[in-house]
């Protein structure tokens, strides 16, 4: 069963990052080239956040699982990874939040964003809590790769 769990996780966890960065350094870039206007680009990300905060709060389960299933003798790694998850958990929510904020203050049909001022603020917030997301990510796959490692290791000493 370890070997499905840790499979799984580390599926969700590469679909839910991997398709961040690949958004974020080939996708935008591309489409502002393509379409010409960053408000055109708007109309993608906004469908595109949507996917990418659906693929985190899914990629969030078999953490937890993995979490709870894997007895680790190190009190601190588990408490570490008990508390990046929690922040996680709150990142995603937050981003869900200021995705909500965003969207409110863009016209799609019209391309317009209602302030132009705010939405500078709150989309850059939405951008710093996205990065500062995927390095507690980051983190959180070393502590459990840690985590896996010293279970694999007391079960060769057994």
């Amino acid at each position: 069963m370890d070997i499905v769990r840790r499979f799984v996780l580390l599926a969700a966890l590469l679909f839910w990052q991997g398709g961040f960065l690949f958004y974020a350094a080939v996708v935008i870039p591309i489409g502002r080239e393509v379409l010409g206007n960053i408000l055109e680009q708007a109309r993608i990300t906004r469908q595109a956040t949507h996917a990418l905060n659906l693929a985190g709060g899914i990629a969030l389960v078999p953490l937890a699982w993995d979490i709870l299933a894997v007895p680790d003798p190190v009190r601190a790694r588990y408490r570490s990874r008990v508390l990046l998850w929690v922040l996680l958990l709150g990142s995603l929510l937050s981003l869900v939040w200021l995705r909500y904020v965003l969207e409110r203050q863009f016209d799609p049909s019209a391309l317009k964003i209602a302030d132009h001022s705010a939405f500078s603020v709150e989309h850059q917030v939405y951008v710093g809590l996205s990065i500062t997301q995927t390095v507690l990510v980051l983190v959180c796959l070393i502590l459990t790769l840690a985590a896996w490692q010293a279970r694999d290791q007391h079960r060769i000493e057994l």
